[in-house]
């Protein structure tokens, strides 16, 4: 099935970036960075307004429609820092409104003692402006940098920058001036020696930085003051550049490159800085599938294994699974379909939340699953195909996201009516393609959108025997569903959807996919005086419609014939002239390719 997509060309490491405070610190006020704090866990145990018992209130709140693949991170004031238009913007969290405006072209921040960091990804500069007023407070160009890839600033007075030429710069968050620099030592190939640590998105705790190298997906303990190795191991984890902190133990999600192969791995960080670096636990789960970057909360860690790209054809393996394990030792809890899942996931409140490929939020039970499957307890469409990796901020009693535009959710007030979802597509029409198992089908905008835009549409093919979806993200409001089967008729069911809901149905007309028939079979000619007598058998495919008619191609024109006919008596002929004939089947669709007689000579 193809989808029709307007897929923004964003690098999802290049797209995120982040700034902690001291690791370990939390609070209900703010989210400072993309994954929470300095270790990653993307967890904010301090959130008590969204729960697992009303999560499914949730309901929009604002959209800022000019906010593009943005990570928010939110200060304690109530302020969301994200990107509008291409520029860094300060809105309020309650209205979405726009404080200040920043030009710095980057999708991502983070915060740090009032500061705000970013970085304008040519001429590969990192940023350090005011939280409160946007001003700039200086700029660093990184040394053999064309462009910024990734920043980290976890609260120890240092910001960390990954660049296109392999290395990992420390920043002095006061004054810019940079540190120390770090690449790969065991890169001396490919990558020039410069190393390979650009998409590395660093986890810091107790004064180590832990750091992911990817050429050879290895993993660094770095003294965070000093860019000095303590310890590495190489862990064949493709995830390695995103660790996550939590209890004594580094977690990484890896790839399982082959059946039975690890893809969560956990190192004891003492063990590693002591003696042999062997993982303390490690686990395969889900076929030659990748894993998140790993949420923790409470002892309780949650990855993602995503979708196949493409998926191998007769796969049993569903489009994406929610994990939840036991950190310690890695021991599976229960598990959840997390349909076309893409992000990785964010904890609060003891709700696990996680974006799909398919323009979804989606929220799970933290706890209380046991060896069930847990269900879903609530989702909503954003704009865009898909919600990108580490951009679902739960903080305040407000769910912040990213697709195309910035969505903020909140708890529906007690007596309030919900909003009104979009009314139906309108104009819907169905009709054939020049493909055999495919039909074209167009629309129009609703009549009513409600009081948010809508983000994407659904087409439903339905036969009586089979339904197939499609998500559409496409303004020009047309489509070609494939894979359908010839000679069945098919309606196609409209859907509109808007973060308030999705819209009831607007049927098409009726369509039979079908492609024309192939030659007709054992085309003969028979001479006679100035006639010839020409036969020929049915197509071996009629195309899925039946035949209308049947052409034979003569130097006099064409003769058409009833489709249960299959000769025809050719008169006016030349006697001692030789003649061959082409014959020709027709359905719905056209005709199909010709069939040529052999050579006769009336007389």
């Amino acid at each position: 099935m193809r989808r029709s997509a307007l897929v923004a060309a964003v690098v999802g490491l290049a797209a995120a970036m982040q700034v902690a405070p001291a690791s370990g610190s939390t609070t209900s006020a703010a989210w400072p960075l993309v994954r929470m704090d300095a270790a990653n866990t993307a967890d904010n145990p301090a959130e008590s307004t969204i729960t697992a018992a009303n999560v499914h209130a949730l309901r929009p709140q604002w959209v800022r429609r000019d906010a593009t693949y943005t990570a928010p991170v939110l200060a304690g004031a109530g302020v969301v820092f994200g990107d509008c238009g291409g520029r860094l913007c300060a809105l309020s969290a309650s209205t979405g409104k726009a404080e200040w405006f920043a030009s710095v072209v980057s999708s991502a921040q983070a915060l740090s003692a009032g500061r705000l960091f970013s970085y304008r990804y040519f001429p590969g500069e990192v940023v350090a402006l005011n939280a409160n007023s946007g001003h700039w407070l200086w700029t660093r160009k990184l040394d053999q940098v064309g462009q910024v890839m990734t920043l980290t600033a976890p609260g120890n007075g240092f910001a960390y920058a990954g660049g296109d030429d392999g290395r990992l710069y420390a920043l002095d968050v006061v004054t810019g001036k940079i540190r120390w620099t770090f690449s790969d030592p065991n890169d001396t190939g490919a990558n020039g020696g410069e190393g390979y640590t650009q998409g590395s998105f660093p986890a810091l705790s107790n004064g180590v930085l832990y750091v992911g190298a990817n050429h050879d997906q290895s993993l660094y303990a770095l003294d965070a003051r000093t860019g000095q190795v303590k310890w590495h191991v190489i862990v064949n984890a493709l995830n390695a550049f995103r660790p996550t902190v939590s209890k004594g133990l580094v977690l990484l999600g890896g790839n399982a490159s082959a059946t039975g192969y690890p893809n969560l791995i956990a190192y004891s960080i003492q063990r590693c800085a002591t003696g042999p670096c062997v993982p303390a636990w490690s686990k395969h789960i889900d076929n030659d599938r990748a894993l998140s970057p790993i949420a923790v909360a409470n002892g309780i860690g949650y990855t993602i294994a995503s979708q196949r790209a493409p998926a191998p054809p007769g796969s049993s393996d569903p489009p994406g699974t929610l994990y939840a394990f036991r950190v310690s030792d890695g021991t599976l809890l229960w598990k959840a379909p997390a349909a076309y899942a893409y992000s990785s996931p964010t904890v609060a409140g003891n709700v696990v939340y996680i974006g799909t490929s398919s323009g979804r939020v989606e929220a799970f039970a933290a706890g209380g699953c046991g060896a069930a499957t847990c269900h879903r307890l609530w989702g909503s469409y954003v704009a865009g195909p898909r919600v990108q990796m580490d951009q679902i901020t739960v903080v305040n009693g407000q769910l912040l996201t990213g697709g195309f535009g910035l969505y903020a959710f909140h708890l529906q007030p007690v007596g309030t009516t919900p909003p009104a979802a979009p009314s139906p597509p309108t104009s819907v029409s169905a009709s054939l393609s020049n493909m055999c198992d495919a039909v074209d089908v167009s629309w129009r905008a609703p009549a009513q959108s409600g009081p948010y835009p809508v983000v994407s549409y659904t087409v439903v093919a339905n036969d009586g025997i089979h339904r197939q979806d499609e998500d559409v993200y496409s303004g020009t409001m047309t489509d070609r569903i494939i894979n359908l089967q010839r000679g069945r008729t098919y309606t196609f069911s409209f859907y509109a959807r808007s973060a308030a809901g999705t819209s009831r149905a607007a049927v098409s007309n009726a369509v039979v996919p079908a492609c024309t028939p192939s030659a007709p079979n054992d085309a003969q000619a028979t001479a006679g005086n100035g006639t010839a007598h020409v036969t020929w058998s049915p197509p071996a495919d009629n195309g899925g419609a039946p035949l209308t008619k049947y052409t034979v191609n003569t130097p006099n024109g064409i003769v058409e014939v009833p489709p249960n006919q299959t000769y025809a008596d050719i008169t006016g002929l030349t006697n001692g002239a030789t003649y061959t004939f082409t014959v020709r089947a027709w359905n719905q669709v056209g005709y199909g390719p010709g069939a040529q007689t052999n050579t006769v000579t009336p007389g």
